[in-house]
């Protein structure tokens, strides 16, 4: 399986690539400098991983065989070159990410027709949008009379993180610490009751004949944004992105809350962003209402998005070719395939 990474550091000059066994012999990688010019803005590695898994054979006409064959060989591929990127990242203090796999073919030794997938990504077409107007700087014009207030800057610092990370997780605890900030800056001083941590009732102290209350602490505060902007089972909402939180905080494996509570982490950060969105809407609504000038306009004109998420667009070709059977193959072996997107209007012919 080939892949192209994103890495700080290059192979040293002279030396063509490097190469890794690993202890257990599970795979081999084959390292080799890629896109390494001094000063070059997107420097790259090439990795080749080999490895044993099952049946390969993605040239099959069935394709419910097909995806079963395929699609599990290229996920492990994935997770050995995955982990051999997080121990070469400590050993060096440096960055390396898988940045796309290339392709994936069958490297059994002596054969002649070598089947394989052949990846290429696209970015989504649906961007960039002509969209920006003169209305809605004209609303920003009236939001940014909230930009004295530090929390609500604070909020609008995590926001803007969160809606320009590419990793869902890193969305995910952006969009939580812009509601944190705003459940900080939006919370009630009253007074609130010890609740049961079973049947969340107030809790009653009979010798003292009354119910302990305290300031809210900060999750309170952000439970109660929850109860305010999530229509359905604002609760339950709360209890799955609150496990997501604990979970990418203290280090627990993101797949154990997915299946506690049945929702991916995909769909967790679209409800923290529509959260986030929400508060961060009202609490700068509620700013500028005091300084609206005599006839100017209460609504406010703004977009928003249907996702918070990032796409891609993903193709894979299935193809063959053959190899040489004088001599071991070779990673140079490997077809050199050309594929590009086209992004017409419609009615528009295809290109050539």
């Amino acid at each position: 399986m080939k892949f192209e990474i994103e890495a700080e550091l290059g192979v040293i000059s002279g030396l063509p690539s490097l190469d890794f066994i690993h202890p257990s012999g599970a795979y081999s990688l084959h390292l080799e400098n890629h896109n390494m010019q001094p000063g070059t803005e997107n420097p790259s590695l090439i990795a080749y991983v080999t490895f044993e898994e099952g049946d390969f054979n993605p040239a099959r006409s069935d394709p419910g065989t097909d995806r079963g064959s395929f699609i599990p060989i290229a996920k492990v591929g994935d997770e050995y070159i995955t982990a051999f990127l997080y121990f070469l990242s400590f050993a060096t203090g440096m960055g390396f990410r898988v940045k796309h796999p290339l392709c994936l073919f069958d490297w059994t030794p002596g054969i002649a027709r070598r089947h394989g997938i052949i990846y290429r990504n696209f970015a989504d077409p649906n961007f960039p949008a002509l969209v920006l107007n003169q209305k809605l700087f004209a609303s920003i014009e009236r939001l940014t009379r909230s930009d004295t207030h530090d929390d609500l800057m604070q909020a609008l610092r995590w926001f803007t993180g969160a809606v320009s990370a590419k990793s869902p997780d890193v969305q995910f605890e952006m969009f939580w610490f812009s509601i944190e900030t705003l459940g900080r800056y939006l919370r009630n001083p009253a007074k609130v009751p010890d609740r049961c941590p079973h049947c969340r009732e107030p809790l009653y102290c009979p010798k003292c004949d009354a119910t302990p209350v305290h300031r809210p602490y900060p999750s309170q505060a952000i439970q109660v944004l929850f109860g305010q902007y999530v229509n359905d089972a604002p609760d339950l909402a709360y209890r799955c992105t609150s496990a997501m939180r604990h979970a990418l905080l203290h280090g627990d494996r993101i797949e154990r809350v997915e299946q506690e509570f049945g929702f991916s982490l995909n769909r967790l950060v679209e409800v923290v962003g529509a959260v986030a969105w929400a508060a961060l809407f009202g609490a700068l609504r509620e700013g500028t209402r005091d300084a609206l000038r005599p006839g100017e306009e209460r609504t406010l004109d703004l977009l928003q998005p249907t996702t918070f998420l990032h796409f891609r667009v993903a193709t894979t070709v299935r193809m063959s070719f053959l190899s040489p059977l004088d001599r071991a193959a070779e990673f140079r072996d490997l077809p050199g395939i050309n594929i590009e997107l086209f992004v017409r209007e419609g009615g528009e012919p295809a290109p050539n």
